[in-house]
């Protein structure tokens, strides 16, 4: 959550943080947040945690005033100090404020400690999911139009956990909104996990929105498809080289490469993609394979097949860095690349 609050720390250079700091006017911040414009006056580093604490309270009013508190101490001081790691975060916060750095420290710690585990009289943990319908309102209140791209990812830390995320894509950036922490050393099945935080999201997504729900290659299955489509959205999932794909004007299906067999090459169609009828799916399949690509992508949707330019001039616009290449969502890629900026152009030359 605190990571969904601060994505666009990015966006604020060393210059604009320290302004920021020095005279207590997050008006740079508080453009990127809320899309509002800028605050004026000056107003001490105390007064502009107050103010930001007032803004989370109000987004996320069923937090208890403490937990508002260290949470927008949290999120201010990542964006502000540029860093998510505890020690940098609480050596520039008790900078700005005046206080001891170790109180700051454990004041921040034990935000993410099980109720039992924190010191002093009742205390209670927070429970994330109780803020995820909220956080995604959040981003809606200052969405633009009633297009959207909802990534669904899964990421490794290391050996220890895997976390199961669903993300607003913007600008190149993926807001996470709702996720599921499990431990990697555990067999567990997560089917169960995205259909509950797909039916959280679908709570709050107005129904005039367009979605469309990405995924790749490694998360692709025919029920999370269907419920996607159940959902409203529209799935846009891409899938292994290894299957097989009958165009609907054939009798016969067809190794998935002999589509795009070298690159340069590409086609979009509707048909059925696999074969068994627990596998079979009607859809529509677009195919392309450019130069410097070890593989070709390929792309599952619902959605009807229009010319071919139209379709790769959508996809380059929405589909994150992560999906068009060949790894996962993951913070070390570098989404700046990713042509998203033009997304309301991308979505008016597919609807035309």
């Amino acid at each position: 959550m605190i990571i969904s609050i601060t994505i666009s720390a990015g966006l604020l250079s060393r210059r604009e943080r320290e302004q920021v700091w020095q005279d207590g006017s997050v008006g740079a911040y508080w453009d990127i947040v809320i899309h509002t414009r800028k605050l004026e006056g000056a107003m001490s580093c105390r007064n502009a945690v107050y103010r930001w604490t007032e803004v989370v309270t109000t987004h996320l009013p069923h937090l208890s005033k403490p937990q508002a508190t260290v949470l927008a101490l949290w999120s201010l001081g990542m964006v502000l100090g540029r860093s998510c790691a505890l020690t940098a975060v609480s050596l520039f916060l008790a900078k700005g404020l005046g206080r001891k750095p170790n109180t700051v420290r454990q004041q921040l710690r034990e935000f993410c400690y099980e109720a039992k585990a924190k010191r002093g009289g009742p205390r209670q943990e927070l429970k994330v999911e109780s803020c995820f319908a909220s956080l995604l309102a959040w981003v809606l209140s200052w969405w633009e139009g009633n297009q959207l791209a909802i990534a669904v990812d899964a990421t490794t830390l290391g050996q220890r956990f895997v976390v199961l995320v669903i993300s607003v894509v913007y600008r190149g950036c993926a807001i996470p909104v709702a996720w599921t922490v499990l431990l990697a050393t555990e067999k567990h099945a997560w089917r169960g996990e995205w259909l509950r935080m797909l039916r959280q999201v679908r709570a709050v997504v107005p129904c005039r929105f367009f979605v469309i729900v990405l995924a790749d290659r490694g998360l692709y299955a025919r029920w999370l498809f269907q419920r996607i489509v159940r959902l409203g959205w529209h799935p846009l999932l891409r899938i292994n080289t290894g299957g097989t794909f009958r165009p609907a004007k054939s009798a016969h299906y067809q190794p998935l490469r002999e589509l795009v067999p070298e690159p340069g090459t590409q086609w979009v169609g509707q048909g059925t993609a696999f074969q068994g009828p627990r596998r079979r799916l009607n859809c529509t399949l677009l195919a392309r394979w450019d130069e410097g690509y070890r593989d070709p992508w390929l792309l599952l949707t619902d959605l009807a097949a229009p010319r071919p330019s139209h379709w790769w001039k959508f996809c380059q616009n929405k589909l994150p860095v992560a999906v068009l290449h060949e790894h996962s969502f993951n913070c070390g890629h570098n989404h700046s690349r990713c042509a998203f900026y033009e997304s309301q152009n991308s979505f008016r030359d597919h609807e035309r």
